[in-house]
């Protein structure tokens, strides 16, 4: 479901800017905000901090993927 959620907010934000297609652009700004409530990094882990690192971690994941050609 995560996955379906973050096709249909970045095709929403290809619609507001006027394209009929998704970009890499689209869709790296919306993966946490999308996912970032769906991930548990350690089950026994539920800290303050949890949802920063976890944003960290999905920022770091998003940094070393290379966008296709």
């Amino acid at each position: 479901r995560g996955t379906l959620a973050l096709q249909r907010a970045a095709q929403a934000s290809a619609l507001v800017a006027g394209r009929q297609y998704c970009t890499p652009d689209d869709i790296k700004p919306l993966v946490i905000p999308v996912l970032a409530h769906r991930v548990i990094l350690h089950a026994d882990t539920f800290t303050e901090s949890a949802t920063q690192d976890i944003e960290k971690v999905i920022q770091d994941i998003l940094e070393d993927i290379s966008v296709p050609l």
